[in-house]
């Protein structure tokens, strides 16, 4: 299997990213994959096996994949597209984005987190509902604490600086 994994700062993260931000337009992003596996996109990091900490994306996402029969989904976020590993850490990010998203195979867009799979750490996270309507994709959403789809107004507040802390 051989996994795709773009994202605007890090393709694929085993180790730590933090305190950084994309503000980007992923326009008529077209790919036609044959290989098999997954194919990761995400706003910050295409794939997280590590930690994504203190992070934001600001922008938007108009992405197609046609993708081989091998392939297993598409997934697509503002933030991480697919995060998996018993140690990995995705705390205190936040996405003002909108995502359109199509495949041919399995499609999972969630404004933090594509795809989630695997026991790992998913807190203080944000999505602006007004641009996407869910945080998650696909997984267990059972694994996100202190996290919730706020509205422009509310991310726009003095409340959402103290949710996030010293973060920003």
């Amino acid at each position: 299997n051989k996994n795709i994994d773009v994202g605007a700062i890090c393709g694929g993260n085993l180790g730590t990213v933090e305190e950084c931000f994309s503000t980007c337009t992923f326009r008529d992003f077209n790919v036609s994959i044959s290989s098999s596996g997954w194919t990761n996109i995400g706003g910050v990091v295409g794939f997280n096996g590590g930690t994504v900490r203190n992070c934001y994306m600001v922008g938007s996402m108009d992405v197609s994949v046609q993708a081989g029969s091998g392939t297993n989904s598409v997934n697509v976020s503002g933030i991480v597209g697919k995060q998996d590993g018993s140690g990995a850490v995705l705390q205190n990010c936040y996405s003002v984005v909108s995502i359109r998203a199509n495949s041919n195979r399995p499609c999972y867009v969630g404004g933090v987190i594509g795809l989630l799979t695997g026991g790992n750490t998913c807190d203080n996270l944000y999505t602006n509902q007004d641009l996407c309507d869910t945080l998650l994709g696909s997984g267990s959403s059972s694994k996100f604490t202190n996290s919730a789809l706020l509205s422009t107004a509310d991310m726009k507040s003095s409340a959402m600086v103290s949710k996030l802390g010293n973060a920003f």
